[in-house]
């Protein structure tokens, strides 16, 4: 016994003297940032890369409602989007990222720091006219390319950001540039093209010789710029995609680089913004009446129920032999007997606290800043990761949950925890995959991104199996 209090006295020194060393250890702590969110420095004439994603459809009217949800590779061969001299070199992305449908690649597109220019050419693209209808349809449809410039999406209202701070008078930024514009004209639409953009980068001077970049904007416009062979920007005439006979397009930029205020450490709040954050009182209040007014509904049959009960018990004779139970003693011991399928039971209250656990780590870490915006996919690995490592949770609730409700098949409990969830999401997913394939849709994922889901998959499995080892 006395070995036994010794022990414990050697720990508490230890950690009392672990705790020592590290309030020793707090004048050294300095700041940081995290990998992949750290600022980029440029200086005058050097070469900025923009990068382009998807192009997706894009919400529309009062109601913000989209008339697509297939999204494509920007390169896909129907658009005839200008490629860069050697092609396209896709970028490196997290597991997140894939999975929520970015594909981002280089582009043909040249910046040069403080370097404006005016109407560069970057091809000329020959249409066929099945590809102009498929072209025409996405511009009906409302579909916008994304474009990034360090790590920045193209914002489309020109004059979001303020030179002096930050300010958003017309609400919420729009992201992306519009494909095209689609016009009334007779009984159809008529859609035009937008074959040139004006880039701004706004800029911030960090000192004499470095600076960052804090803002990214862009006009699109559609213009008839072949003229006589030749290509110019001096046009009012718009470009439009005939669809009966061949259409030659040439795609021209402007950049225009912008001086501005706001540092780096703030760029992201044009993004972040929350915008119409009045309290809506009125659904608010009406929610609480109409929470009050069931309540009471359901307190007054049960308060008339058990007196009734209780009025009838009292009033018969004391004689427990002759007496029946009716009302709700009928069930009030339904509470300690088990469920008929207290296995199934188990097993979807131990997923539940797996997500349950997963969504407040991930919300902890955004709310700490640890899932910064710039890192695209974060979000979404982080809950990945967190789903995986709270399998424990999983499968300890499980087995717990069933051993208490008499249960003796815990193994095969567990791996019916571990396989009954995931597979039927990884089964939607797998199907759904099918049918964004068949689409050509840029959000179908890669075989490679589902062997690493199955992978992790098969962890979660052998996590479970390890749990059930360490409970008994």
């Amino acid at each position: 016994m006395g070995l036994v209090h010794g022990e414990r006295a050697m720990r508490s020194r230890f950690v009392v003297l672990c705790a020592l060393i590290w309030c020793t250890w707090l004048h050294l702590a300095t700041g940081f940032y995290l990998p992949g969110v750290a600022p980029n420095d440029y200086r005058q004439g050097d070469r900025v890369a923009l990068d382009v994603n998807h192009v997706s459809p894009r919400a529309t009217g009062a109601k913000n409602r989209l008339r697509s949800v297939i999204a494509y590779d920007y390169y896909y061969p129907k658009f005839h989007f200008c490629q860069p001299a050697d092609g396209p070199k896709a970028k490196s992305e997290s597991l997140g990222a894939i999975l929520f449908g970015d594909r981002i690649y280089n582009s043909p597109v040249e910046l040069y720091f403080l370097r404006n220019t005016t109407c560069n050419t970057l091809c000329q693209a020959h249409i066929p006219a099945d590809d102009a209808r498929f072209i025409n349809g996405r511009i009906r449809d409302n579909y916008a390319l994304n474009w990034l410039i360090d790590g920045l999406p193209v914002v489309r209202d020109v004059g979001h950001f303020s030179h002096d701070e930050l300010s958003t008078p017309n609400g919420p930024p729009v992201l992306g540039l519009e494909l095209g514009t689609a016009a009334a004209a007779g009984a159809k639409k008529e859609a035009y093209f937008n074959n040139h953009y004006e880039i701004r980068v706004l800029y911030h001077q960090v000192d004499a010789t470095r600076y960052r970049i804090v803002g990214l904007e862009g006009v699109p416009q559609s213009k008839q710029s072949l003229v006589d062979g030749k290509v110019t920007c001096d046009t009012s005439n718009r470009m439009v995609l005939s669809e009966s006979s061949d259409s030659t397009v040439a795609f021209t930029y402007t950049v225009v680089w912008v001086p501005s205020d706001i540092t780096w450490g703030t760029r992201w709040d044009a993004y972040l913004l929350t915008y119409d954050s009045q309290i809506h009182w009125f659904s608010i209040i009406n929610s609480m009446v109409v929470i009050i007014f069931l309540t009471g509904m359901i307190a007054m049959v049960l308060v008339r129920t058990l007196r009734k009960d209780i009025a009838r018990y009292n009033s018969m004779e004391a004689q427990e032999d002759l007496q029946e139970d009716f009302g709700w003693k009928l069930v009030h011991g339904d509470v300690f007997r088990p469920p008929a399928h207290y296995r199934l039971l188990s097993v979807l209250v131990g997923n539940g606290c797996q997500l349950f656990y997963m969504a407040v780590i991930t919300l902890l870490f955004a709310a700490m800043g640890f899932l910064s915006p710039s890192n695209r996919g974060s979000l979404a690995t982080m809950l990945l990761c967190f789903y995986v490592f709270f399998s424990v949770a999983a499968g300890y609730n499980t087995s717990r949950i069933y051993k208490m409700f008499g249960g003796s098949q815990v193994k095969r409990t567990i791996a019916l925890s571990a396989l009954l969830v995931p597979g039927l999401i990884f089964l939607m997913v797998f199907c759904l995959n099918f049918f964004l394939i068949g689409s050509h849709s840029s959000g179908a994922v890669p075989a490679g991104t589902l062997l690493a889901v199955i992978d992790d998959w098969f962890y979660l499995i052998l996590t479970f199996l390890q749990l059930y080892g360490y409970s008994q």
